[in-house]
């Protein structure tokens, strides 16, 4: 079975303030909150995929979501219009958050944390983390950090899940994905081995061909809506 990250700290980097306004933050993740209710993404629970866009990697990530996205609504608009009803699933960049800043992200947390004591429906919620090991390590210790909510919430409510998507420099600030892929097998041949990953992470071309980005959204999809074992690193 796959693996996917329960919990994970270790000292983080401090990262620039940037990303959007809060009242904008916040009304993205009402949208992805609001996805999550419905049931739009999937039996595994709730999803809110964190983009660190602030890196030119995170940015190449966010571009390769956003052409899916596109080319999908396309699709989309000619399967409805000769279908008669809408399609229900969804592209992954509805689901997409930029939190480049520890007050975003701090944010972002605090509003899934409410959503999940709120709903109660006994489903996990998955936080799709798209950055380097230092991005990684800041979601993980301000979620632990969150001790006032947590220990209200800790015992009672379904677990917010990690799922790690490495963005960092091949060969460094990816050890914890280096981690899971020695652990999961699948992980490892979405991300690492083969070096398809990182290749199109590094290419220096501004836009990539449709193709390209297709088959890496495709790789992130794979494992946030098919992994479902989880993996548990001590704190």
């Amino acid at each position: 079975g796959w693996e996917q990250l329960q919990l994970f700290g270790t000292a983080a980097e401090e990262h620039e303030e940037g990303g959007y306004e809060d009242t904008e933050l916040v009304a993205q993740v009402e949208a992805v909150l609001a996805l999550s209710a419905r049931g739009r993404a999937g039996p595994l629970g709730g999803l809110v995929v964190l983009v660190n866009d602030a890196t030119r990697r995170g940015q190449k990530v966010r571009d390769w979501i956003i052409a899916c996205a596109e080319a999908d609504m396309e699709t989309r608009s000619t399967a409805n219009d000769a279908s008669g009803h809408v399609t229900e699933t969804q592209p992954l960049w509805n689901y997409c958050v930029s939190a480049c800043s520890r007050r975003d992200i701090r944010l972002v947390l605090r509003m899934v944390i409410a959503a999940r004591t709120a709903e109660r429906n006994g489903k996990a919620y998955r936080i799709a983390l798209l950055g380097s090991d230092p991005f990684v390590h800041s979601v993980v210790q301000e979620y632990v950090g969150m001790k006032d909510i947590q220990t209200r919430v800790w015992e009672t409510d379904p677990p917010i899940r990690f799922y790690p998507v490495p963005v960092g420099k091949r060969g460094r600030d990816v050890g914890l994905s280096q981690q899971l892929s020695v652990r999961d097998e699948e992980y490892g041949r979405l991300f690492l081995q083969h070096e398809r990953w990182h290749d199109a992470l590094d290419s220096k071309e501004v836009w990539d061909e449709y193709t390209v980005a297709t088959e890496m959204v495709q790789r992130v999809e794979q494992y946030l809506f098919r992994a479902t074992d989880t993996l548990r690193f001590d704190i």
